[in-house]
């Protein structure tokens, strides 16, 4: 349920800007993975 925001917001980063922020999305989406590994 809290990784909708997440995906939305990231979509969201993607279509805003490709470039500067494929790296902060990139990164955010490791952590966002280790987050949700620890969840579960």
């Amino acid at each position: 349920a809290s990784a909708r925001p997440f995906f939305s917001a990231a979509f969201a980063a993607l279509f805003l800007g490709e470039r500067l922020t494929a790296r902060l999305v990139s990164g955010i989406a490791l952590v966002a993975a280790g987050v949700t590994l620890m969840s579960l």
